[in-house]
């Protein structure tokens, strides 16, 4: 997994390399625009992670159900959001995908105000494109 092969690294260059993931993570799901999906799955990232940032001690919002139907509608088929979510620090479990309780907060905040904004990017791009389909099938 990305974790293990950064642990040998320190602090500071451990997070570095982390967050350089995070960025590859959001730029291959934003390239998804087929139907929204990246969209979609951008959003429930967002969902995800706000969870867990405004309710960092509750462990319903450190496990992630990666057989329901939201992680798999939203995830299925796109490059990204697993990759995501392992660098902020969630494992699989069965079928979960669980958030340790001595995972770096802070990181998991910087995290999610960067897919905040790549969101509202993707929306603000994707607005015409989506705007422009839906009038043309209403003719």
């Amino acid at each position: 997994t990305v974790k293990k092969h950064l642990l040998w690294l320190p602090g500071d260059e451990r997070v570095a390399s982390l967050t350089v993931v995070v960025e590859q993570a959001l730029t291959t799901i934003a390239r998804y625009k087929t139907g929204g999906d990246g969209g979609a799955a951008l959003k429930l990232l967002c969902t995800f992670l706000k969870n867990i940032v405004e309710n960092p001690g509750e462990p319903k919002y450190r496990s992630i159900n990666s057989e329901g139907k939201a992680f798999t509608s939203k995830f299925n088929g796109i490059v990204g959001p697993i990759l995501l979510l392992r660098a902020v620090g969630f494992v699989k479990e069965e079928e979960k995908f669980v958030l340790s309780e001595n995972c770096d907060m802070n990181f998991v905040k910087n995290v999610y105000d960067k897919v905040v904004k790549a969101e509202a990017k993707y929306r603000e791009i994707n607005s015409w494109f989506f705007s422009a389909r839906s009038l043309f099938r209403s003719l």
